[in-house]
């Protein structure tokens, strides 16, 4: 199969709609499948415009309200599309909600990741070394995100104040990159946890990391359903998420993880300490995260699901 890229940058491009559309012409593709506002505009229109038979556009959520011009242009497309797709519920009622699109039309198809890489021993000692970690007999706390206001983690730095309190080796692992960088590391200097908060900066080996955790973590003050939730459980980690999005469709309170309010350092550190506490609450949340992982957000259940979508909107052209 093909893949054909258009150049990207900052700027916009007004042409990317006649760029578009004269690709659709070249390849007239049966189906055009678009994902989030700009794209679903853009993309939208093109097919429209060339006559594609079926359109399926999917959104992956974002902070509403949104642009009015955004939500007024996805109400408009939606009522000429074949389907939408929402990634979870919570995506589904907020594009009722804020975009004022029929729920007829939308269809709910979690997303999915190849868990394959999730078995197989990982050398924790080596890896320790490897991210300029020392080795400690504490609970490994890790997550792996964009560092922006998005995703809380200064929340999650103050929760970690109140966590070293009681358990003095526990250590946070943060790997990511991103504008807030700076400022959160300096917050952790702040609060004196220089030896227990660490960056390790953007890393391609997020999937060995996940193998040598003991907690995965995700502070976010929104979310759609946040793939890197799946990671974690398809590693069979036991999970603490702030309740917010599709988070709720993933982590199953008190089966393998805990949620917990957004902007909530002490109840996220509750959670923390309840599971660094119970070894045997991390194992047995730990299974039931990999048993829900391949039963609901296996890649080809996702797969499937498409497969199936795009008949389905085929035989009725």
């Amino acid at each position: 199969m093909d893949v054909l890229t258009l150049p990207g940058g900052r700027r916009v491009d007004y042409l990317s709609l006649m760029k578009i559309s004269r690709i659709i012409k070249e390849q007239k593709p049966h189906v055009v499948h678009t994902h989030n506002t700009q794209p679903f505009i853009e993309g939208g229109l093109a097919a429209l415009i060339c006559r594609v038979p079926v359109i399926v556009h999917t959104d992956h959520a974002r902070c509403y309200p949104d642009k009015r011009r955004y939500m007024l242009m996805e109400r408009l497309l939606s009522r000429h599309v074949n389907r939408i797709v929402a990634v979870s519920d919570h995506t589904r009622d907020d594009l009722i909600r804020y975009c004022g699109i029929s729920g007829k039309n939308i269809r709910v198809i979690h997303n999915g990741i190849d868990g394959t890489w999730s078995s197989g021993p990982v050398g924790r000692l080596q890896k320790l070394n490897e991210l300029g970690l020392r080795p400690t007999d504490g609970p490994l706390i890790g997550l792996g995100v964009r560092l922006c206001s998005q995703k809380g983690v200064g929340y999650l730095i103050k929760a970690m104040q109140l966590v070293v309190k009681e358990f003095p080796k526990a250590t946070l692992l943060i790997a990511g990159d991103g504008e807030l960088r700076s400022q959160l590391d300096c917050e952790a200097k702040q609060l004196d946890l220089d030896e227990n908060v660490h960056f390790v900066g953007p890393r391609l080996d997020m999937p060995e990391i996940l193998r040598i955790l003991d907690i995965y973590v995700l502070p976010s003050l929104w979310e759609g359903l946040p793939l890197v939730l799946l990671e974690a459980m398809a590693a069979a980690l036991p999970v603490v998420a702030t309740d917010v999005g599709g988070n709720r469709e993933v982590v199953r309170d008190g089966r393998n993880g805990f949620l917990v309010q957004p902007c909530d350092s002490p109840a996220l550190a509750k959670a923390l300490l309840n599971l660094i506490a119970d070894a045997d609450m991390r194992a047995s949340f730990g299974e039931q995260s990999r048993e829900i992982f391949e039963s609901e957000f296996a890649l080809p259940r996702m797969v499937e699901n498409y497969e199936k979508l795009y008949l389905e909107c085929l035989g009725r052209r």
